[in-house]
């Protein structure tokens, strides 16, 4: 069993109800993926990353608005990164504690473009591996339900404010 876990919603739901899922989506991400870190960032319309939560068995600092260049990896190739070690790392500041070893980056696509990122830490060397790996697919398609029917109702809200 892992050791206490420390959550930190940066936007709580009663502030910006556009956010109201993503707690309740990192928490599965979390415990499916077995992690011991993980940040939840949004990109709003304006191209702005935004940290939304934080969870993990550490506090991390670092869940902040970010623009750092893995982001903008992620945005250009839309593509999960992979780090199951800590040698010669491609984005060393995904490592959100000293003693993580291992990084999973996935990008949520919604409507052709990334919407969200989910970035994992493990303080295992090679956790992210084939098992791992499928758990996170799953979450996905699961994540990419919630936010798509958000998505749906919030525009069918806003068509049946206007025609009033």
């Amino acid at each position: 069993m892992k050791s206490s876990v420390e959550e930190r919603n940066l936007f709580p739901a009663h502030q910006e109800r556009e956010h109201e899922h993503i707690p309740q989506l990192l928490d599965k991400a979390f415990y499916l993926t077995e992690s011991d870190l993980a940040h939840w960032y949004s990109i709003g319309n304006d191209g702005k990353i935004k940290c939304r939560k934080s969870k993990g068995i550490f506090i991390s600092s670092s869940c902040e608005d970010s623009n750092e260049d893995w982001v903008e990896f992620i945005l250009d190739c839309q593509q999960m990164i992979v780090q199951n070690n800590r040698e010669n790392p491609l984005f060393p500041e995904l490592f959100l504690h000293r003693k993580m070893q291992s990084v999973l980056v996935y990008p949520l696509i919604t409507e052709g473009s990334i919407s969200e990122i989910l970035l994992l830490n493990s303080l295992e060397t090679n956790h992210f591996g084939q098992k791992i790996l499928y758990k996170a697919v799953e979450f996905s398609a699961h994540a990419l339900f919630v936010l798509t029917r958000f998505l749906q109702d919030r525009n069918h809200a806003k068509h049946s404010d206007s025609k009033k």
